[in-house]
């Protein structure tokens, strides 16, 4: 988006000719926090905030090139893709996340994976939420500010038992990989655990998990 030598209008009409094709699809990889869209620059398709997850990456290039009629989808990632259109999820999922990066990316993947999501930004919104709604599944960072994960966690689950309501999975997402933090999370209340960054990959097996048993 901000090269030194080069506007973004340039260096496209330039990546263009040299491939010799004017459908070629481009992604801008954009600063954080820039949300302006310059619908006049031919051939872009997507925009990404950096910093761009692997995971955030790949979804994205699956999704450019399976849409393109003049880009062809190697072998193995054919084989991939057919295994990913495989694996998708019609849940309702509450993402419990302050960082807007994370929950960016981890929003990405719900939704490529056929998730519908409600996000919650601190523990007192997830457990507003969770009293609200129903959920089957709820990923819950354990580090945020005021009312953390894990006491978010204890308070829906205090919910449920006084009203008799079912228990919905919760999932500790974290960058403690610690087996004591492993621990602590299942002891509070909390089902499982993803640690922090996560792929694609172990997101869908953690929905497998939980929302096909």
């Amino acid at each position: 988006m901000q090269l030194p030598d080069l506007d973004l209008v340039a260096y496209a009409a330039a990546l263009r000719a040299e491939a010799a094709d004017e459908r070629l699809p481009l992604i801008v990889l954009t600063p954080l926090g820039y949300y302006e869209r310059d619908k006049c620059v031919p051939g872009i398709v997507e925009y990404l905030a950096k910093p761009i997850r692997r995971a955030q990456l790949y979804t994205r290039l699956m999704a450019v090139i399976s849409a393109s009629s003049t880009l062809t989808l190697p072998q193995d990632l054919r084989l991939v893709q057919a295994h990913e259109q495989t694996t998708t999820f019609s849940a309702r999922v509450l993402l419990a996340e302050d960082n807007p990066v994370n929950q960016e990316v981890a929003c990405e993947m719900l939704a490529s994976l056929g998730c519908q999501i409600d996000r919650a930004v601190n523990g007192e919104e997830a457990v507003a939420m969770a009293s609200q709604s129903t959920y089957a599944l709820i990923l819950m960072d354990c580090q945020m500010p005021g009312m953390d994960g894990l006491a978010a966690t204890r308070a829906i689950r205090a919910y449920e038992a006084d009203q008799q309501r079912p228990r919905t999975p919760v999932v500790a997402l974290t960058a403690h990989s610690a087996e004591e933090d492993r621990q602590q999370c299942l002891a509070i209340g909390m089902d499982d655990y993803l640690s922090k960054p996560f792929s694609q990959e172990a997101l869908a097996h953690i929905l497998r998990r939980w929302l096909t048993a």
